[in-house]
């Protein structure tokens, strides 16, 4: 999915990469981090399960660009808005195996940045795993007789 976007130079999963970012850079930006909230599984039949999930996006650009109208660099203050909108429009819809249409259900924009802005955008989607489906076409029956009962 993130492969339609040009201008992600990096994407991985979510190990709190800011705080390495800020110690040294090891990765190239724009980056796309992935993470996966907590979730609980619901017990479904035969062994099978499924799970609500949110995934949190963390989109990671540098900009030393003032968003100022009258700034002459308007545009690379706009450039990180553009990523962003390449990254949802990549993932909202896709759905796969084991898992339905990806939902956007929350933005969450970095307002306290500096040259490196950190913002983030959920999706919510339904999981199953049948990994663990019980085979019940291996299972012997018994021929069980019944008598009626003589009173």
């Amino acid at each position: 999915m993130l492969r339609k976007c040009p201008d992600v130079n990096h994407v991985s999963l979510w190990n709190h990469n800011i705080e390495e970012l800020e110690r040294e850079k090891t990765y190239s930006l724009p980056a796309v981090f992935i993470e996966f909230t907590p979730f609980k599984w619901q017990q479904g039949g035969q062994g099978t399960k499924k799970s609500s999930i949110q995934i949190n996006l963390h989109i990671v650009t540098k900009t030393l660009a003032d968003p100022d109208p009258d700034s002459p660099f308007l545009d690379e203050a706009l450039a990180g808005f553009d990523i962003i909108e390449q990254v949802i429009n990549s993932v909202q819809g896709n759905g796969g195996e084991g898992f339905n249409r990806l939902q956007h259900v929350e933005t969450i924009p970095d307002h306290n940045h500096d040259e490196i802005q950190h913002d983030v955008e959920a999706f919510s989607c339904e999981i199953w795993d049948y990994s663990h489906k019980n085979d019940t076409s291996s299972i012997p029956l018994r021929k069980v007789e019944i008598s009626p009962n003589k009173a």
